[in-house]
This record gives C-alpha cells, structure tokens and sequence, in this order.
C-alpha cells in the first residue's frame, strides 16, 4: 500500500501508461498489418504494461521504443483507411523532439539520402498528447511535402483530415479512459489555431471512404487544390465555396 505523495503519483503514473499501452495493442490487434508485424508491436507493447515509463519527453530507450511502436501503428491505421502512404524517402522511425522545433512537423534528417522524420510539439507533455500529435502527423506521411526553414504549400484539405483523423483515434482510444478531449486540439487552442479548426469542420463533412476517394484522385490530401473537381467528388456535401477554402493553400500562422 502506498505510504507517501511518491508512491501514489508512481502509481497514478503506472495506470496511465497501462491504460495507454493497451489502447496502443486495441489500435495493433485490429489492424489490417501482416501478422508478423501484429507479433511484433504485441511482443513490445506486452513489455510495458506493468511497467511505469517516465514522459514522452524523457529521451530514454524505453519511452522511445514506445513513440516508435505508436508511429508504427499508427501510421498503419491512417493507410488502412485512406490508402498506402507515399513518402519517397525512408522514414526514421522514432518520432521526437527538437528543441529548435518547438512544433509538430515533418522534418527531413542531415544523413545522406535524406530520411523523413516526425518531430513532436514541444508541448506534448503526456502520452496522450503525444498520442494525439502522432495521429495527426502521420496523415501528412502519407503524402509528405518538405518545405525547410518554411512551411509546405499543401492544400488546406491536408490539414483538415489531419485534424479530423487525430480526433477522431483520440476520442475512440484515448478519451474512453481519459473522459477528456485532446489537451492540443486546436478546437480549443485560441485564433492562432483558427485555421486548422476551421479546416476541419469542412473536412468533417465528408466521410473517411469519400475522402479516400478524394486522395486517389489528386494522388493525395496536399495537392487537393481544384475547388470544381473537389465539389464533384464531395457527393454533394460540400458547396462551391467550401470546396474553395478545402482547395486553397493553407495559411500557416505562428503559434
């Protein structure tokens, strides 16, 4: 029985990362991936549900084998739903943090060839906002577009099923056992994230299969910029000037 404050914050932290681990085996064990890669996510995820493991920011070989796992199931389920990702170059697949990058990106590494790698938000102090910075990420892997020292000119459809697809992961693994909505989401995060809320009320107009058709067609989210060929592939969901600001290039603002 816990006798002190430490004892029962190590506790608190233990049924945290347990309840997380198994939404991680939930996400692997329903997944459409070759069943040695299931073996594999399991064998690892097993490792970790009686154990406590500091923060996503603890930078220990422990917590990044768990990142790891999370970008790999993760960006298994995005595929399943809206096809094969596209990246072009190989991926460094150990999501992290950068201090000099205090945002969640797609980043490409200083090694000869290049590697795609996925830095997370300096705010992502939980497993679970991980979690949520991850799912929202890896829909910008399947059609990557590097822009450094910048951002990507992508198609604001790109962000909205960015958004859409990380709420919509958190709220059926993570907010069963948290009773809360994503910490980071941009819904509540102030004007300066306007745009990626107002981006995803329109994406959320269409459906995952309606938007997987809508990505075969302009061979991915980012290059989604003709409003009359979006308008015709919304299914009548979407009028001229939603599929406008869905096909216009997306206005970064600084946090």
């Amino acid at each position: 029985m816990p006798t002190n404050i430490c004892d029962f914050w190590t506790l608190h932290q233990m049924s945290i990362n347990h309840k997380y681990v198994n939404a991680l085996l939930e996400i692997a064990n329903s997944s459409s991936a070759a069943n040695s890669a299931k073996k594999i996510w399991r064998k690892e995820l097993e490792k970790y549900r009686s154990s406590t493991i500091f923060g996503p920011k603890s930078d220990t070989a422990s917590g990044n084998r768990l990142l790891r796992v999370n970008l790999e199931v993760m960006l298994e389920a995005a595929e399943s739903i809206f096809g094969p990702a596209e990246m072009g170059s190989e991926l460094y697949t150990t999501p992290g943090y950068h201090n000099e990058v205090p945002n969640s990106g797609i980043k490409t590494t200083l090694e000869s060839p290049p590697r795609l790698m996925l830095i997370i938000n300096q705010d992502a102090v939980t497993w679970e906002d991980a979690f949520y910075e991850i799912a929202h990420e890896v829909i910008h892997l399947l059609s990557p577009v590097i822009a450094e020292g910048g951002k990507p000119p992508v198609a604001t459809l790109d962000e909205g099923v960015a958004v859409y697809f990380a709420e919509y992961v958190y709220e059926k693994y993570i907010s069963s056992y948290t009773g809360s909505h994503p910490s980071l989401s941009p819904r509540g995060l102030g004007p300066n994230h306007r745009a990626y809320a107002n981006a995803y009320a329109l994406a959320r107009k269409l459906n995952f299969e309606e938007l997987r058709r809508i990505r075969d067609e302009f061979s991915g989210f980012p290059y989604a910029t003709d409003p009359y060929r979006l308008l015709s592939l919304s299914a009548g969901k979407l009028n001229i000037e939603e599929a406008r600001s869905l096909s216009a290039i997306f206005e970064y603002k600084r946090a």
